[in-house]
């Protein structure tokens, strides 16, 4: 979830009436890590982790800026997501940024969770990041989730919000096109929409 395609199997369907809108944003922050380890190096000066984490939900994935030489990072950054439902998954991977060509990232443990989850222990969550065989790696990061719900009705838009910040999302289905400027091949793997 949410990467959704539908498709017409029944000549009767109406996709108007199969579509599911998303219920809403999550806006998830990461806030900070514990119990990164040093690297012990034989010849060369140990290392110390440039810890980053990447989160995806859905089809989006975001990445935390690095926080170099730090056992203990402190990100504080938000993303927000398109939530379908509240038991989609969050995927949360640590990394070790190394510079130079022939240098790829370490990998420093991998958790997921659903978005439930994180709501049910109050809106924040401290995860163990688990290695390639789903052991603990004894390093943490918490994270913080909200939900902004999605409001259908018009009228919701009366009140102001406390922040005084608006938010949404248009979606626009469409059923049928007529005499567009390319073939039928192009035409049914993408549709562009302008607005403005």
């Amino acid at each position: 979830l949410p990467n959704r395609m539908t498709f017409k199997m029944d000549p009767a369907c109406d996709y108007r009436k199969a579509f599911v809108p998303p219920i809403g944003i999550a806006r998830v922050t990461a806030i900070s890590g514990r119990g990164f380890k040093v690297e012990k190096r034989h010849l060369i000066k140990d290392d110390v982790p440039d810890v980053y984490l990447k989160l995806k939900l859905g089809d989006k994935v975001w990445q935390t800026s690095m926080q170099k030489n730090n056992l203990t990072p402190e990100w504080n950054e938000t993303a927000d997501f398109l939530l379908s439902d509240n038991n989609q998954v969050l995927h949360v991977g640590a990394w070790d940024e190394d510079k130079g060509m022939l240098r790829s990232d370490d990998d420093l443990g991998k958790t997921s969770m659903t978005i439930a989850e994180i709501l049910l222990e109050g809106k924040t969550k401290e995860v163990e990041l688990l290695d390639s065989e789903n052991r603990g790696t004894g390093a943490f990061v918490t994270l913080y989730c909200d939900v902004c719900r999605l409001k259908s009705d018009p009228k919701a838009f009366d009140t102001l919000p406390p922040s005084n910040h608006f938010g949404g999302l248009l979606t626009i289905i469409v059923t049928k096109a007529f005499n567009l400027p390319l073939s039928k091949e192009e035409a049914e793997s993408s549709v562009k929409v302008k607005y403005g």
